[in-house]
């Protein structure tokens, strides 16, 4: 078996060649094939977090950002307004550098996010990777942009927290050429209630969306998913991406014993 430094070093040289978002895409179109992925299907848009160890220790003075404020403003404001996240001191020695501060609820949060589209069987097309502090709904099109082409989805099912003016221009340009369906949550803005009819529409997304949050939680009780293993936003997103490739292969042979029954 070779030793730890010979896969670090391999590993290494792959990131740098971006070699694992090809290899996710890959391993895919042999799961089309088996007729695991659904191509041209439906596809659902989410994020979790990536805590790591690394983080400041001590009185360390931060400027955060706040999850879900996003839904308290309005379009104008959130047009105007750029979330920002610094480190105002120095850095500390053995600190994630890369890594960022993100407060949920009453909860700090120190490392990344992961933004995962998944089909409607919960199985992962691609995966974006970006800062804690980084709003999920500024990933949309990044996590479209990086699923293969003969694999595009149809129609995109989110949350409420990607209904921002940038995600909807983004669909409405996207429908001549590959045909994809707004399927966002509708949100309600100050002195705008959601009305019955959008309420209604909001249960119709909720019941496509709930398989990604199965793909969050398959992930953490069968790889341990969660905590970050790698230094660094390059490392952490190869992290990201084989955590993708064994949750589909692992979920494959399940799906293809479930087909061959019917």
């Amino acid at each position: 078996m070779p030793v730890h430094s010979v896969l670090s070093r391999f590993r290494s040289e792959l990131t740098e060649k971006k070699a694992f978002d090809r290899l996710l895409k890959k391993i895919n179109r042999q799961l089309v094939d088996n007729k695991v992925i659904i191509r041209n299907g439906a596809g659902i848009v989410d994020a979790t977090l990536t805590d790591t160890p690394r983080c400041p220790k001590g009185k360390t003075e931060y400027e955060f950002a706040e999850d879900r404020k996003e839904n308290q403003r309005s379009a104008e404001e959130y047009e105007k307004e750029e979330v920002t996240m610094k480190l105002v001191k120095k850095q500390q020695p053995g600190v994630d550098a890369e890594a960022r501060y993100l407060k949920k609820g009453e909860k700090l949060h120190f490392g990344y996010k992961k933004h995962v589209l998944t089909d409607e069987n919960g199985m992962q097309l691609s995966v974006h990777t970006t800062t804690a502090n980084e709003h999920y709904s500024k990933c949309l099109a990044p996590c479209l942009a990086n699923q293969d082409e003969e694999l595009a989805i149809t129609s995109c099912y989110t949350d409420k927290g990607y209904q921002v003016p940038d995600n909807v221009e983004f669909l409405q340009s996207t429908v001549k050429n590959r045909k994809v369906k707004n399927r966002i949550m509708h949100k309600a803005h100050k002195n705008r209630p959601l009305t019955k009819l959008q309420k209604q529409y909001n249960r119709l997304i909720s019941k496509k969306r709930w398989v990604v949050e199965r793909t969050f939680g398959g992930m953490r009780q069968w790889f341990r998913a969660g905590p970050a293993r790698y230094v660094e936003l390059a490392k952490t997103h190869i992290q990201h991406l084989l955590e993708a490739i064994a949750y589909n292969l692992y979920r494959a042979l399940g799906i293809i014993m479930s087909n061959c029954q019917k």
